[in-house]
């Protein structure tokens, strides 16, 4: 692995190899066990095309049976990469052995695109929990305004800066 100082790489694809660097991505887990409805249905479709055309043309009411249901979606294949707006990398090391990583999880990783073209993970830092309201920023239970003006009802909205009082 490189020593040195690691370099923010702002994408993806600007990673550097052999470079150490730190990416900031989202996971993506590609699991070739996790149901993908547009292929049981194509496949369903191709496979029972002619029957399937009969029952649309004389029924309005149709179906295909359910395929079952896997045991689990998690297999030794599973990898899991890094992406952002530009691209993804295939992430590899040590350092995703002792961690679980789901699709949708923001992540940094410190490593470097090794001669295979994956990333190697040397570690990874997950962002904390959001700051907390301070005293100052809590709700008033009372029924009275931070300004002290009285509230009987507040509607929200879903645009964020409506706020309309009654």
């Amino acid at each position: 692995m490189p020593q040195g100082s690691p370099k923010l790489v702002p994408r993806v694809l600007d990673v550097v190899k052999g470079q150490l660097c730190l990416v900031i991505g989202t996971v993506y887990m590609d699991m070739p066990l996790k149901p993908n409805v547009l292929e049981d249905i194509g496949r369903d479709v191709s496979k029972n095309w002619p029957r399937l055309r009969f029952s649309l043309s004389n029924s309005t009411k149709h179906s295909l049976p359910a395929l079952p249901p896997l045991e689990k979606i998690h297999s030794p294949d599973d990898r899991a990469m890094l992406e952002d707006e530009s691209g993804r990398i295939r992430l590899t090391g040590k350092a995703l052995e002792d961690v679980t990583l789901v699709t949708g999880v923001i992540v940094g990783v410190l490593g470097a695109e090794n001669s295979s073209g994956d990333f190697e993970a040397v570690d990874l830092c997950f962002p904390g929990m959001a700051p907390q309201a301070s005293e100052d920023d809590r709700m008033d239970v009372d029924g009275k305004h931070a300004l002290g003006t009285e509230i009987d009802k507040i509607a929200l909205t879903t645009y964020p800066g409506d706020i309309y009082r009654f």
